[in-house]
């Protein structure tokens, strides 16, 4: 797994989870579950909270920079899409697609 991360650093993202009907020990214990589960593949974890980028989407993607991959927790997708838009990440996630992997045209 570390040969497809080089740098050996995942940004964990669990905002999938907010504000949906789980109660805060569950949500640790999940939390807690995968992000052991990474660090067991020999990866350096770091909780990526988009909520603490909310219209900061330059240190995001500062952040972001610092990484080799990110792993989104699994939950609720409608949850998930507001915080991605009020990140920044889902515009970042566009440009680094359009960077590594730029369209082809014919």
């Amino acid at each position: 797994m570390k040969q497809l991360i080089p740098k050996g650093k995942i940004g964990f993202i669990p905002n999938a989870l907010d504000f949906v009907g789980i109660n805060s020990d569950s949500r640790t214990k999940r939390n807690k579950f995968n992000i052991n589960s990474l660090r067991n593949l020999g990866l350096e974890v770091g909780t990526l909270n988009l909520q603490d980028y909310f219209e900061k989407h330059d240190e995001l993607k500062l952040k972001l920079q610092e990484l080799s991959a990110i792993f989104i927790s699994s939950g609720n997708v409608f949850v998930l899409r507001p915080a991605m838009k009020l990140s920044g990440l889902d515009q970042i996630l566009n440009e680094l697609r359009n960077t590594i992997f730029p369209l082809r045209r014919l």
